[in-house]
Parts: C-alpha cells; sequence; structure tokens
C-alpha cells in the first residue's frame, strides 16, 4: 500500500514563526488523503485497485463483503487471477483495457472465498501513476440477484405467454375506448375468428348483443376498477348469440401509466342450458306421481319428492338422513340390501314388484325400478322410482277373477248343448265349477218343502271330504237358514260371504270350511224347473274374492243352466207325450205317428179340421176354439208369405213333408215359436189333409240366444260344423282370426270355403273327431292367414263345435327360446372349435415358416410351402370368423378405405344382385376415405345392410336399386345402404336391432343380422340407425368415428432372437407334444435352452426343486392343472416365476380367459403363431421384468 501514499517531504529547520507554505501544503494533502480514505471505506459499491499484473494494492470493505474476505491481507494474498471462475474473462478483460485504457459495464464470474460463483459487473479504467507505474482502478458489483431476476422476469415473460396461448380459458386485453390489444387462442375459438388481426379489426362493442350490457359494463369497471361473474351476450363470427360470464380488472402499466383491460370470458351457454334443464328435471320430478328417491350407495336417503309422501306417508324433512330400509317390514328389509347389492354390481333393477309399509303402518303394493347413478365413473347414488299398483293388482285379481267365471260359463254351456239328462247336467256343471273355474268346491241343492225347509245336496265336486253331511243348511230365516246358500233360495237374489273367517253368518260351518280351505263363498238361485228351486253354492280359496262383475257371470251361469234344465223337462215331457199317443187308439196313431208336440190336420183351404190336446198346453187354446179356422190368420203377418209357400209346395207333390219354422200367436197373446213339419196327406181317404206336427221352440231358442251371448263374448274363435260340415255358427272372434265375414261362411262347406286345407291337418283331424266322435285337439300352422292355431274339436250327434286361438306369439316365443339354447351351443362349440383348430394350426404354421427359412430351398418347395401357409392362415381365419360372430373377439385397428371395403362387399353379393335384377348406385368422395377399424367386422356390416336391402326387394315390382352413398361428416365418417323396398313398418322400426326380432317366417331368420350389425359399430365407437325413405324405401346410416390406426408393429428384426434378447433359458408348458416339438425348435434355432412340460404339475414340480428360468411359457388349456391354476399356484408360492409367464392360448373366445390374461398383467401369445411372434412375446416379457 506504500507506493499509493503520498510522498512525505524532507523535514526542514523549525522556523520560529507560523507554518511555511510547503507545510500548509502538505497538511492540506493529508486532510485530502483522509477524506478520500473515509470515502473509500464507506462508499457502499465495491472499490479495488489492481497491477496490470493481477497484484491487488488496495480494496475497500464493501469489496471484501461482496468477496468474502475478512480483510485486505487475506485478499492479497489470493490474488486477482484466483478470483475468476474461467479465466477467459480475465484475459478478455486485460484485453479490452489494454486497448481502451477502460472497461465499462464489464460482467464476469468470479469466485468468493467459500467458493461459490457470483456475477459481477465492473468499471475500471487504467492510471499512470506519479512513478509513471500504471495501475487499475474500478467499482465492482455483485449483479448475481439482478441477473437472476431478470433471467426469472425473461422466464416468467416467457411462461405467461406460453400459458397465456395454452390455456383454455378465453383471455383478453383491450383499451378502455374498446379497442383489441390482445387475445389467445381460446377466446379466438370461442368467437370464431381464424385470428388476432381478424378481431382487432372488430370494435368491443360491436360483440355485445344488447348496448344496454355494454354499457353495464363500462360503467361497472369505470366504477370500481373490476367486474366479477358479469353474465352478458356476446355475437360470434358466425352471428351466434352465445352467453359469456366476464371477469375483467382495469391494469395500469408500471412504465407507460396507460390504462387497459383484461380479463377472463367463460363460454356458459351450454351451462345456462343445463341449468334450464336441471331446473326442468326438477320440476318433473317433484311433479311425478310416481315416488323417486336419491340414496347414497348405503341407502342413506337424500331426496325424497312429493310423489314419495304421497306414496308413504313421510315428509321430506322426515325422511332425508334415513335409511330407505325404513319404508320396508322387518322381514323385507333382506330384499332390500340384496336389490342394492344387484345394482352395486352394475344391474338395473326393473318391474320390481314387492310390498312395502307407509308411515302409518298400512302396506302398500309398489313397482320399483332401481337404478346406479355413477359420476367420473363411480358409483355416487342409488336412484329408486316406486310406482303404487296396488289398483292394478286388484283391477288384475278382478280380471282374473272374471275370466275364470267366463271360462266356466262357457264351458257350462257347452255341457248344456251336450246334456242328456237332469243329474248328469247337474254334476257335469259342478264338475266344471271346479275343473275349469279352478273354485275348492261346488254343490247344487234343491230346496224342499218339508216342515224344516231344509236344502238338499243334489250333486257336488271338489274338495268335499264329509263337508255335506255336516252341512244341515235350510232355507228359513233361521241360524242355519243365514248363510249363502239359505239366503239364496230365499231371496231369490245371489248371496256372497266374502272372508269365512270374519262373517258372523257363517259362524255354523266355519270350523268345517276351514278345515278344508274355504274362504269364501258364493251362493246364487237356480231354478231346477218350473216348479222346484235350488242354489248352486260355490266355495273360493281366497278371502275377498266375488267381486259384482263375478256374482253377474256366475248368475248368468245358473240362469242358462235354468235354461238347459227347463229345455231337458221338455224333452221329457215329449217322450212321455210321444209313448202316451203310442198306445191311443188307431186313427190317433195314424195321425200322430209323425208328431212331435202339437198335432193339427189342415184341409185344401188352410182350415184347421184337428188339433191335437197339447195345443192347450202349448198355445192355451182349446181344441174347439181352433177347430174351422184358418190356420194363416193365426201365423205372425211376418213369417205368411213363407208358410203359403211352403203349403203351395207341399199341396203339389203327395206324400211330400215340408218344414218351416214360424210364430204362432198364444192364447194371451204372445208369440211362441214353432218348428212344424208338414206332410201332404190330401188323397188319403181316411186323412184328406196335411198333417202338421209342431214343436215349441221358444225356449229352446232363447237357450240358443243365451248360447250365442256366450260364444260372442269368449276370446277364442269358435264355429260349428252341421254333418255335412257346412258352417252352422260363426262368433266375431272367429271373424277376425279367419279375416272373413260370417255371412260369407255360413251354410257353405268348410272344404269349399278353404280348399287348400283339403287333406291338411285341419282336414284330417274334423274328419276324426266326426267319424269316430271323440274330442280332438292340435295345433297346426296355416299359410294362407301365415298363423299357427291351437284348435279343440267337440263332436255332437249335429255336428262338430270347434274352438281355436291365434299360437302364434308364444310359438314366436318358444322359437326365440330355441334360438337362444341354439346361441349358447354354438357358443361352447365356437370355444372347443378354437382351442382345437388352433393346436394344429399353429404346429402347421410354424414349421412351415421354419422350413421357408431354410437356405437353399428350391422355388418348387417355396411354392408349396407358400400354398401351405396361405391355406393355414385360411383356416385361422374361419376361426376369427367364427369368434366374430360369437362377437367375443375385440375388434383389430387397421387403417381402412372405406370406399375399398362396400366395393369388395358389392363383389361378393356382384351375383345374387345380377340374379335379382338389382342396380347399384355409388355415391363416393372424390378423395378416399379411411378409418381405423377391423375390416373383417366392418366387411360383415356392409354384407348384412345389403343383404337385408336385397331381401326387401324381393317381393317389389318396381325398379331395384341399391344406393351406397360414403361421405365424411364432422369429424367422423358416414356410410348409407339405402333401397327401394316396402320400408320398414313404424310399428317395429324401434326394434330391429333388438336380439332375435325378425320379420321373417319361422325358421327363416335368427334375428341376430342387425343385433350383430349394432354390436360391431358399437365397440367401433360408432352409432347406426334405420329410417324409411320418403316415398318408398328403407335408409340404414351407420356413422364412425374418423381417425387414424395405430402403427402396425415393426416388422422383425432379421438376427435371431438370441441376437436381441440374449441366451435364455426357457421352460415349455404345453400338453400339445407338437406343439413342443415346434415351440424347442424355434426357441433353441434361436440360441435358448429349452426345458419342456407335458403338463401343469410337471411345470410346477421342476419349478418346486429349484430349477430356475429366465422365462416360462405356459398353455393356457391343458387336461389336470390348466395354466389359470399353474399361474395362481406361482402367484402364491414363487411370485418371481410368475413374473416371468407368457401365456399361450387358442381359447380366445372365452371372456373368462380374456380377463384372466389382462388381471395378471402378463403378456400372451395367440394361436396359430410363428417364430416372429415368439420373439416379439420374449421382447414383450423382458421388457416388463426390467
Amino acid at each position: 500500500m506504500d507506493e499509493w501514499q503520498p510522498r512525505r517531504a524532507k523535514a526542514a529547520p523549525a522556523r520560529a514563526k507560523g507554518p511555511t507554505a510547503l507545510e500548509r501544503t502538505a497538511a492540506a494533502l493529508r486532510e485530502s488523503e483522509a477524506s478520500y480514505r473515509a470515502l473509500f471505506e464507506a462508499v457502499p459499491a465495491g472499490l479495488l485497485r489492481t497491477t496490470p499484473a493481477g497484484q491487488i494494492l488496495d480494496a475497500n470493505p464493501a469489496m471484501l463483503q461482496i468477496l468474502g474476505y475478512p480483510d485486505l491481507a487475506s485478499l492479497q494474498a489470493a490474488g486477482m487471477p484466483a478470483l475468476y471462475v474461467d479465466l477467459a474473462d480475465r484475459r478478455r478483460f486485460l484485453e479490452a483495457i489494454g486497448r481502451d485504457g477502460v472497461v465499462h459495464d464489464f460482467e464476469a464470474r468470479w469466485r468468493r472465498r467459500d467458493g461459490a460463483a457470483i456475477d459481477v459487473r465492473m468499471k475500471v479504467r487504467a492510471i499512470r501513476g506519479p512513478d509513471g507505474g500504471v495501475v487499475y482502478e474500478g467499482s465492482l458489483e455483485d449483479v448475481t440477484e439482478r441477473r437472476r431476476v431478470t433471467a426469472a422476469l425473461r422466464e416468467s415473460e416467457a411462461s405467461y405467454r406460453v400459458l397465456f396461448q395454452a390455456v383454455p380459458v378465453a383471455l383478453l386485453r383491450t383499451t378502455p375506448d374498446g379497442r383489441m390489444l390482445d387475445a389467445n387462442p381460446a377466446m379466438l375459438h370461442l368467437l370464431r375468428y381464424p385470428d388476432l388481426a381478424t378481431l382487432q379489426a372488430v370494435h368491443a362493442r360491436e360483440l355485445y348483443v344488447s348496448r344496454e350490457a355494454r354499457r353495464r359494463f363500462v360503467e361497472l369497471i369505470e366504477r370500481d376498477g373490476v367486474v366479477r361473474d358479469l353474465e352478458v351476450q356476446w355475437r360470434r363470427r358466425d352471428g351466434v348469440a352465445v352467453d359469456i360470464r366476464l371477469n375483467v380488472r382495469a391494469v395500469r402499466d408500471r412504465d407507460t401509466g396507460a390504462v387497459s383491460y383484461e380479463g377472463s370470458l367463460e363460454d356458459v351457454t351450454e351451462q345456462k342450458r343445463a341449468q334450464e334443464a336441471r331446473s326442468w328435471l326438477a320440476a318433473i320430478v317433484e311433479s311425478s306421481e310416481d315416488a323417486i328417491i336419491g340414496t347414497t350407495p348405503e341407502g342413506l336417503i337424500q331426496s325424497w319428492n312429493t310423489g314419495a309422501e304421497r306414496l308413504y306417508g313421510y315428509s321430506a324433512a322426515e325422511a332425508i338422513g334415513r335409511s330407505v330400509e325404513m319404508t320396508a317390514a322387518p322381514e323385507r328389509v333382506e330384499e332390500i340390501r340384496a336389490v342394492r347389492r344387484r345394482v352395486h354390481a352394475g344391474e338395473r333393477v326393473s318391474g320390481f314388484e314387492t310390498v312395502r309399509h307407509r308411515k302409518d303402518g298400512r302396506p302398500v303394493h309398489v313397482s320399483l325400478s332401481v337404478s346406479p347413478i355413477r359420476h367420473a365413473g363411480e358409483l355416487a347414488g342409488i336412484s329408486i322410482v316406486a310406482r303404487d299398483i296396488t289398483e292394478r293388482l286388484q283391477a288384475d285379481a278382478a280380471v282374473r277373477r272374471a275370466n275364470r267365471a267366463l271360462r266356466t260359463l262357457s264351458a257350462c254351456n257347452d255341457a248344456l248343448i251336450r246334456a242328456s239328462d237332469a243329474g248328469t247336467l247337474l254334476r257335469e256343471i259342478c264338475r266344471i265349477v271346479v275343473e275349469v273355474g279352478g273354485y275348492r268346491f261346488a254343490w247344487i241343492g234343491v230346496a224342499e218343502d218339508d216342515p224344516g225347509r231344509t236344502v238338499r245336496p243334489l250333486a257336488w265336486a271338489g274338495i268335499e271330504e264329509g263337508y255335506l253331511r255336516t252341512l244341515e243348511v235350510t232355507w228359513a230365516d233361521t241360524e242355519h237358514g243365514r248363510g249363502p246358500a239359505g239366503v239364496a233360495v230365499r231371496t231369490g237374489t245371489a248371496s256372497v260371504c266374502r272372508d269365512v273367517l270374519d262373517d258372523p253368518s257363517f259362524a255354523p260351518w266355519r270350523d268345517e270350511a276351514l278345515t278344508r280351505g274355504f274362504a269364501s263363498v258364493l251362493a246364487v238361485p237356480l231354478a231346477l224347473d218350473r216348479v222346484s228351486r235350488g242354489v248352486l253354492t260355490i266355495y273360493g280359496v281366497e278371502a275377498g274374492a266375488f267381486d259384482p262383475e263375478e256374482v253377474r257371470l256366475i248368475s248368468e251361469l245358473a240362469t242358462d243352466a235354468a235354461y238347459g234344465l227347463e229345455v231337458l223337462h221338455v224333452r221329457a215331457e215329449h217322450v212321455r207325450a210321444v209313448e202316451a199317443l203310442r198306445r191311443s187308439e188307431e186313427y190317433f196313431r195314424a195321425l200322430t205317428e209323425n208328431a212331435l208336440d202339437i198335432v193339427s190336420v189342415i184341409d185344401r183351404e188352410n182350415r184347421i179340421r184337428y188339433e191335437s190336446p197339447s195345443v192347450e198346453r202349448v198355445l192355451g187354446y182349446r181344441r174347439d176354439e181352433l177347430i174351422g179356422r184358418d190356420a194363416l190368420e193365426l201365423i205372425h203377418p211376418d213369417d205368411v208369405p213363407a208358410a203359403i209357400r211352403a203349403v203351395t209346395a207341399n199341396r203339389t207333390v203327395p206324400g211330400a213333408v215340408a218344414s218351416l219354422e214360424f210364430r204362432f200367436r198364444h192364447r194371451d197373446g204372445s208369440w211362441r215359436i214353432l218348428e212344424g213339419s208338414g206332410r201332404n196327406m190330401l188323397d188319403d181317404p181316411v186323412v184328406a189333409g196335411i198333417i202338421v206336427n209342431s214343436r215349441d221352440i221358444t225356449e229352446r231358442r232363447r237357450a240358443e240366444e243365451a248360447v250365442t251371448n256366450v260364444l260372442e263374448s269368449i276370446g277364442d274363435g269358435f264355429f260349428a260344423l252341421d254333418r255335412q260340415e257346412r258352417f252352422s255358427y260363426v262368433n266375431h272372434r272367429a271373424e277376425e282370426l279367419l279375416r272373413r265375414p260370417r255371412e260369407e261362411l255360413l251354410g257353405r262347406g268348410i272344404w269349399d270355403a278353404y280348399p287348400e286345407a283339403v287333406g291338411s291337418t285341419f282336414f284330417t283331424e274334423y274328419r276324426r273327431a266326426m267319424a269316430e266322435q271323440v274330442a280332438v285337439r292340435f295345433e297346426e300352422f296355416y299359410p294362407p292367414l301365415d298363423t299357427w292355431f291351437e284348435v279343440r274339436a267337440y263332436p255332437s250327434r249335429d255336428g262338430l263345435s270347434i274352438y281355436f286361438a291365434d299360437a302364434g306369439e308364444r310359438r314366436r316365443g318358444e322359437e326365440r327360446l330355441r334360438q337362444s339354447e341354439k346361441l349358447t351351443t354354438l357358443g361352447s362349440l365356437i370355444s372347443g372349435v378354437a382351442h382345437e383348430l388352433n393346436n394344429p394350426l399353429t404346429v402347421i404354421t410354424g414349421f412351415a415358416h421354419l422350413l421357408a427359412g431354410a437356405p437353399d430351398l428350391p422355388e418348387r418347395i417355396k411354392r408349396r410351402l407358400g400354398q401351405i401357409n396361405g391355406q393355414a392362415e385360411r383356416a385361422a381365419k374361419i376361426v376369427k370368423n367364427l369368434l366374430t360372430f360369437a362377437r367375443q373377439q375385440p375388434p383389430e385397428q387397421r387403417q381402412v378405405r372405406l370406399g375399398e371395403l362396400v366395393d369388395q362387399a358389392l363383389d361378393l353379393l356382384a351375383y345374387p344382385f345380377r340374379v335379382n335384377t338389382i342396380q347399384v348406385r355409388k355415391d363416393f368422395p372424390a378423395e378416399a376415405v379411411e378409418i381405423a377399424a377391423d375390416p373383417d367386422q366392418l366387411l360383415q356390416v356392409v354384407l348384412n345392410l345389403l343383404q337385408n336391402a336385397m331381401h326387401a326387394m324381393a317381393e317389389r315390382e318396381r325398379e331395384r336399386v341399391v344406393t351406397v352413398r360414403v361421405a365424411p361428416a364432422d369429424g367422423r365418417v358416414r356410410l348409407e345402404v339405402e333401397d327401394t323396398g316396402p320400408g320398414i313398418p313404424a310399428a317395429i322400426l324401434d326394434r330391429i336391432f333388438d336380439p332375435f326380432f325378425t320379420t321373417k317366417p319361422p325358421g327363416q331368420g335368427t334375428g341376430l343380422g342387425l343385433s350383430i350389425c349394432y354390436g360391431i359399430v358399437k365397440a367401433h365407437g360408432g352409432e347406426i340407425a334405420a329410417e324409411n325413405v320418403p316415398g318408398g324405401g328403407a335408409r340404414f346410416v351407420v356413422e364412425l368415428p374418423a381417425g387414424v390406426a395405430a402403427p402396425a408393429p415393426a416388422p422383425a428384426a432379421t438376427s435371431s432372437p438370441a441376437a436381441a434378447v440374449g441366451r435364455l433359458r426357457i421352460l415349455v408348458v404345453d400338453d400339445e407334444p407338437e406343439i413342443l416339438n415346434l415351440l424347442t425348435e424355434i426357441l433353441e434355432t434361436a440360441g435358448h435352452q429349452v426345458s419342456t412340460a407335458v403338463n401343469g404339475r410337471t411345470a410346477l414340480d421342476r419349478i418346486a426343486r429349484g430349477e430356475a428360468y429366465d422365462l416360462i411359457l405356459l398353455d393356457m388349456k391343458m387336461p389336470e392343472l390348466d395354466g389359470h391354476a399353474v399361474f395362481e399356484e406361482l402367484a402364491r408360492s414363487r411370485p418371481e416365476a410368475a413374473r416371468r409367464v407368457i401365456f399361450s392360448t387358442g381359447d380366445v373366445i372365452s371372456r373368462d380367459t380374456q380377463a384372466f390374461i389382462a388381471a395378471s398383467g402378463r403378456p400372451a401369445v395367440m394361436k396359430p403363431f410363428v417364430a416372429d411372434d415368439i420373439e416379439r412375446v420374449l421382447r414383450a416379457a423382458l421388457a416388463n421384468l426390467r
């Protein structure tokens, strides 16, 4: 430091007087130096003096602090070169100061005493000292932090810009007057502007749909300096108005002081629509008549609409937060939990009918639909919709009871027609009530006129078990006469005991009834004949049975039975009358030999010459009141013309017989229906007239009318044939099923009306029933009506009664079941085929590939090997097609040109299209449309759609055209197949993609074609729909996502697997010896060491003995211990060995196999495979291990 000190003057002799000028100068210099030194020491910047050689002469405290040195000496000991991190900076400094004598803002990296590097900025100049020597002096500033902050600012600005450009939120900067300064891509996209310049050409106020909204924004930002969540409408460049939410603040630039507005915009159009939709949905839920309940996955109630309040009686406040199990009785809580477990498993439960309990304890029948509520793929809650079905169940029960009564009524009317005597009829009625009606017990009793007014049983059927012996029923008004049977006889009206257990009037018979399972009783009065009164009593198994409709129908049955009994009574009386006439005198025997009820003799002038005594009983006249009167005067005027024609025709031929049905006036003025038969005996000298035998059939006609009413009300078709096989009756349902009016059939022979049925099952069975007098029952398809009929035919002496019903729907259900069973069997077959074929195919293709790789093969041998490989691949393709049909194989994504694939399908169908004269019109774009898809599966879809179009036009006479269109559409690809067929009926348009649904006749289609198409398109992430074309025809539209398939795996390297993966010790496990041989040759050729095991047990034994393997190639399907079991055992006992497993399998159809391999995380190779496949899977397995 001495060389920097001022030179001291030599001492001078002391003066006696004041300081000399030199002394004053020296003192001033000392004072100046002291001031300089104080400044040097105090200045906060680092100051330094050095020689050009790097010797440090001086440094102030700030410099020592910057460099971390405790004092000047330690800094001087270091020297200048030691301070530089990079001596190149030192050289650059020396060059600059040597050249210019000064350096400004020179930056370099120095090293502190503690070794830390810092950035310094220097201002130094070269100064020549008094002795002529040069020193460097200057200041030094630590700019490390400033440079870090500057770099950080630059990085922050770049990051901000990247963020500004990349953030998905729309960002915008404008001037207060509305000029656009900046906008990010999200803003440009939101407003549909192509670039910033286009947007900057637009003023901000032009974006507002409403001027008021712009005014409001300006008011808020100028007042508060910020706008938060202001919702306005802006107009996009395409003119569409969108709802946006603004968050903007006013910002002042620090440098310029200029104010700008910057902020974000959010498009809330869809959000507002969603809010409106949610509000609408909430209103719908709240107004629903059904109970709609939302719960947590554990069953705690989260929402409870007014429908739930009405159904269960709990308010929302009472229900929310409680378990939904509160709505069930204790014995049904497990039922709720079982349903919840099904929903947790991903299942939707629909139409589940059960019983729940209201708040007041009353049960309510409900139908439940329970669905999972998912959010982000996870179960977030459970939705329960409950509908009160109590009234519906009651209505269903009433309908069942009415149908039961109708069947009983129908069967009893059949019995009326066939009955030969009253006793048989009564027993048959009881039997039908029990067997057809499904009632537990029935009996018919007669009301005796004895002192006790007893009701005596005449006939019964069902569970009697001694019940009638304990009955003691009377029709007197006593305790034993107040039950249903006694009341019905006494009052002449039906009487019902709805609950045996609670009805006090049934107390005398309760215990006996309950032991036999009787729960309710109906008794209806029954007229046994014109004098006797009776009762029909029926016992049901359920309480509350016998509603008014059922009572009405059973009462009608009793009325019809009364008519039948009256007919039998009349018939019996007729037999007795005939017998009496037979024993009468000879004259009357001659007159009445053909008589039935009334015997009359009419002369040539139509005057009555004789009437039998029965006329008084039948018509009320005494015989003398009719003798001599004109018979035509007493016949109904409407029937007179027919009577005149019959009599006139009868007179012309002696002995001729004419029949006529006519109305005859009764003495009381009413009209009776008579069936008359007249024989011409005018030329007989004894008789000299026309003998007319007349029978009163009024009641029979009434009974027939009642039977007709029954036959018209039944659900089955019914027609009757006479002995000549002519239609004598056809009911309304038969008209509907046969699709012909009864007027066209009545009186006509059945085989004349339906000649195509001659020789059919209908023909042979009807003929057999009439010939053998046996009832027949059969089902047969009738092609003209395209319908299956279930037929029951009952013979009688008058002909044949035939009941028939449409059996088509039931048979279609059975056919669907058979188809399902076929497909189940097919799935099992395909699994077996895949495994059994893929094993030999593996051997063929594997050895063929190995042989093809042999050197110096003759060209002829190579061609033969190529043929072998081609045919093996063809067989593998067949297996793959089977798997595609079974829809178990995931699509293989490859790049597909859709137009070329359609052309391929059209080539395959060229012949059938040409034979059916079908024109093809194609509408393809100029550039090929490519998609990522499985070409085989997509070809199946196109073939199915083209074949459907061909079948749809098969019966059309008009021009047959199939139009195929291919076009890109908004990021998707659209394929249309349109035909000129009849179109799709609107009623089935929504069902055509349902599995098993088909419009083809039974046996001509499985209903799977379009369902398979639907599954394939859905698996590709697409949509398929059908629609009708205006003017006729149908159009199928397929939309698939446009995209590029992942690149195919790179071809195997030319080097051997050993060269790529090293020499490995590999255990091969397979039960097929030839596959073991193939894999052994492939792997040993590649340089690996191979061990083999013919089953899973042997493999486990080898590993258990400590044999170590780099990889284990394990077949999935083996007898005894399969690959699944082997892997599970390894994973349990030797997890390191399990990590080295590679699966091989030909059973690719099994979902279980696919799921297991995926869950294991291990690679797999599918059969058939070749050496390249083995190499790839070895590499994949080793990559996983690393």
